[in-house]
Formats: C-alpha cells, sequence, structure tokens
C-alpha cells in the first residue's frame, strides 16, 4: 500500500510540473525558481537555511536560485539582528506580482485536476497533505 502512495504522489508532482512549465516557460523563471517564489511569498523573512529545510531542498540549489532572484530584482535579502551572515529572504514588489501569476496559473492546472473526479474531498485532502507535509517535515532521519 506504502509504495502505491509514493507512486502516485511521484506522478502526480511529476504531471504538474511538466504542465506547469510548459505554462511559465515565457515568465522567465524555472521550476524551482517559480516553487522558490511561492514559498518566500507564503513564509516572508525566513533564511535560506530555513526555506532549504522547509522546501526539502539542497541548501546550494536554494542558494543558486535565490541568487537568480536577486538578479532579476524579485527578492531581496535583509540582514537579520541576529547577525550580519543571516539574512531573511523577501519579495520584491515584482517578486509578488510573479508570485500572483503562478498562484492562478497552478490554481487553475489543480481545478482541471481536481474538477474531474467529483468523489475528490478537496478541503479534506488539503488539509491531509498538509499534515502528512508536516509529519514529514517533522521527522530525523
Amino acid at each position: 500500500m506504502y509504495f502505491q502512495i509514493s507512486k502516485y504522489l511521484g506522478a502526480i508532482y511529476r504531471k504538474s510540473k511538466i504542465e506547469i512549465n510548459q505554462q511559465i516557460q515565457d515568465l522567465g523563471v524555472r521550476a524551482t525558481q517559480g516553487d522558490l517564489i511561492l514559498f518566500i511569498n507564503d513564509n516572508p523573512g525566513l533564511t535560506q537555511k530555513q526555506i532549504s529545510k522547509m522546501m526539502v531542498l539542497d541548501a546550494s540549489l536554494v542558494g543558486r536560485d535565490i541568487q537568480k532572484l536577486i538578479d532579476n530584482a524579485y527578492v531581496i535579502r535583509h540582514s537579520t539582528v541576529q547577525g550580519y551572515r543571516t539574512n531573511s529572504i523577501f519579495l520584491t514588489d515584482k517578486g509578488v506580482k510573479l508570485a500572483h501569476t503562478l498562484q492562478a496559473i497552478i490554481e487553475s492546472w489543480w481545478y482541471n485536476c481536481l474538477s474531474q473526479d467529483k468523489s475528490v474531498d478537496e478541503p479534506a485532502l488539503a488539509v491531509q497533505l498538509a499534515n502528512l507535509y508536516h509529519n514529514v517535515i517533522d521527522l530525523k532521519p
């Protein structure tokens, strides 16, 4: 049974990325950069290390993509009170606008996907996936 869950989640993730990436290619961001924009929009002020952990992404990948987003004026870094080497990450106005565009594209994709199966309880699914995410993120290796 658990293998099936991995298989289904993996396939849904890959299919969504392929189709959503086709829609965002003209926006000038790659998939991971788009994910970062959306995550920072929902979680402003986190450090790069916190973002990496919460998104379950390699820290060096996050660092490179955040630098590209800074170069394109989508995000900015602010030094925290804790020290000059710790920076909090925020979206610029341009980044917020991009986040709204990305959200609309993803909302449309999920609406089209879920509207094909009326048996899916969308609010319950959202809660269950959020709970699963938090449980998995909190697991210690």
